[in-house]
């Protein structure tokens, strides 16, 4: 059997910056994290540090906090400045489909764009 990862490494993404070099990876998937991560402009902004141009961040973020946090604003905002390009916004979508706890009550939007 092989490692999927050569390291891990523990990390708060409540204390930024990361301990992660500028331009270190590829890409980035976050999924089922930004609930509780409210500071939704710095945590981008640092998930765009760590990626190198032309990378791919994915997230997902819950339906509610999309609109409670100006999500849309705060992409719009990255773009804007030229720190992101090629937005995708899925419309809301089952968290946990068939989940007998949340079944469809919870919706996510995910959400990807390339780092410039």
């Amino acid at each position: 059997m092989t490692c999927a990862y050569r390291t891990l490494h523990k990390m708060d993404l409540q204390q930024l910056p990361l301990l992660i070099p500028d331009a270190h990876y590829d890409g980035l998937a976050c999924v089922g994290v930004l609930t509780y991560l409210p500071d939704s402009v710095g945590t981008l902004r640092e998930f765009n540090r760590v990626i190198r141009s032309g990378g791919i961040v994915v997230v997902t973020q819950r339906s509610d906090l999309f609109v409670e946090r100006e999500f849309q604003n705060v992409l719009e905002g990255l773009l804007n400045d030229g720190d992101i390009s090629q937005v995708s916004i899925s419309e809301p979508r089952p968290y946990l489909p068939d989940n007998d706890e949340f079944g469809d009550q919870i919706l996510v939007h995910y959400v990807s764009y390339t780092v410039v």
